[in-house]
């Protein structure tokens, strides 16, 4: 609930015991996949219309930045779809 009429979301998440448990809960608009590599990611990078959020929590300092680049969101959009149909 609350996601914008017409838009669904794609988010990857991670292995962690907390993301499995989110990603069996059924959220309108919302696919959620694990992202199985031998990579891992260890923050959050989320593409928003021309603007790019990156979320660290998991060391210290926390941080998160907003950056308005619509052509870097360009480039980033293009590799999640390529992730994305990676892990159909």
């Amino acid at each position: 609930e609350g996601a914008t009429p017409g838009v669904q979301l794609k988010l990857f998440s991670s292995k962690h015991e907390i993301e499995h448990k989110l990603a069996k809960l059924q959220f309108h608009n919302r696919v959620i996949r694990v992202y199985s590599s031998p990579h891992n990611f260890d923050g959050t990078s989320w593409v928003c219309g021309d603007f790019l959020i990156m979320i660290v929590t998991k060391t210290s300092p926390h941080y998160l930045i907003e950056m308005y680049d619509p052509i870097l969101c360009h480039n980033m959009r293009e590799m999640f779809k390529m992730l994305w149909e990676k892990t159909n």
